[in-house]
C-alpha cells in the first residue's frame, strides 16, 4: 500500500510524512520542487516524485497506483476539489484543510469505485480544533466561546487563508457552496448575528504567552456546531501572535 503525500516538503507534509513513516506505510511524496524533497525523501526511504497540482498529467501520474493521496498542498480555497477528483481515478482522498466548497463540489461523487471516501478538513483548522468544542458544547449550559490558534508562524499559504477571513469577501459569498464563514459576527439566540464582535489584542489570554490578536469569525463550520448542538451562543475567535492583524 502505497500513500502519495501532495506538499511534503512543507511544513505540514513534512510533518505527516514522518509521522506516516514511523507508522511503517511506504511512502510517495510530492511537490513542485525536487530539490526539497530529496532530504526528505533519502531521510525516510521513500519515493519522490515532482508533481505541479496544476498540471493535469503530472498530478494524474503522481496520484496513479496509490490507495491513499493525502493533500498537505494549498491554499484550499483555490485547490478545492482538484486534488480530491485527480485521486479519485484509484485512491483514497485525504485532505488537511479543504471545507464547505470542496464538500458541495463533491457531492456528485467521481465515477469510480462507489466506496470512495474522502476525508476534508483533517487538520488543526477546522478539525481538530473542532473535536474540543464539541466535547465542550455538551457541558457549556449552550453557551460557549472558542479561543482557537497558535503562535507559531503563519506560512504562504495559511496566511492567504487569514486574509480571506479579514474582510467583507466572505460575507459577500453568503448562501452560495463557496462561504467560508464572516469576520466579526458570532451566534446569537439560534442565528447569526452580524458585527457583533471587534479584533481584540492582548497579553492576558490562558495558555497564549505574550501578546495576542483576538480576530473574531464565523466559519461556516462553527455556525453548523451551533446549529447541530442547539448553542444559544457561540463567539470564536482566532489567535494570532502579535498585533500585525489587528485591524482587519
Amino acid at each position: 500500500m502505497i500513500i502519495a503525500i501532495l506538499g511534503a516538503s512543507g511544513g505540514v507534509g513534512s510533518c505527516a510524512s514522518r509521522w506516516l513513516a514511523q507508522s511503517g506505510h511506504a511512502l510517495r511524496l510530492g511537490g513542485r520542487r525536487s530539490r526539497a524533497l530529496q532530504p526528505l525523501g533519502l531521510e525516510l526511504n521513500a519515493e519522490i516524485q515532482t508533481v505541479d497540482l496544476w498540471q493535469d498529467r503530472q498530478l494524474s501520474a503522481f496520484c496513479r497506483g496509490c490507495t491513499v493521496v493525502v493533500n498537505c498542498a494549498g491554499a484550499s480555497y483555490q485547490v478545492l476539489d482538484r486534488v480530491a477528483r485527480a485521486a479519485a481515478a484509484g485512491a483514497h482522498y485525504v485532505d488537511v484543510s479543504g471545507d464547505g466548497p470542496a464538500w458541495h463540489l463533491l457531492q456528485q461523487k467521481p465515477a469510480g469505485d462507489p466506496y470512495w471516501i474522502a476525508i476534508f478538513s483533517a487538520g488543526m483548522l477546522p478539525g481538530l480544533a473542532n473535536l474540543v468544542p464539541v466535547w465542550m458544547s455538551a457541558r457549556s449550559g449552550g453557551n460557549l466561546t472558542v479561543y482557537s490558534g497558535g503562535i507559531e508562524p503563519v506560512s504562504g499559504a495559511a496566511a492567504k487563508v487569514l486574509v480571506l477571513s479579514l474582510n467583507e469577501h466572505c460575507s459577500a459569498l453568503q448562501g452560495s457552496d463557496y462561504w467560508y464563514g464572516e469576520a466579526g459576527a458570532s451566534w446569537q439566540l439560534g442565528r447569526r448575528s452580524r458585527h457583533s464582535l471587534l479584533t481584540q489584542q492582548t497579553d492576558s489570554l490562558a495558555h497564549f504567552p505574550g501578546q495576542v490578536t483576538l480576530l473574531p469569525y464565523l466559519s461556516a463550520d462553527a455556525e453548523r456546531l451551533a446549529l447541530r448542538r442547539h448553542l444559544s451562543s457561540l463567539r470564536w475567535y482566532n489567535v494570532s501572535a502579535g498585533s500585525a492583524c489587528a485591524k482587519p
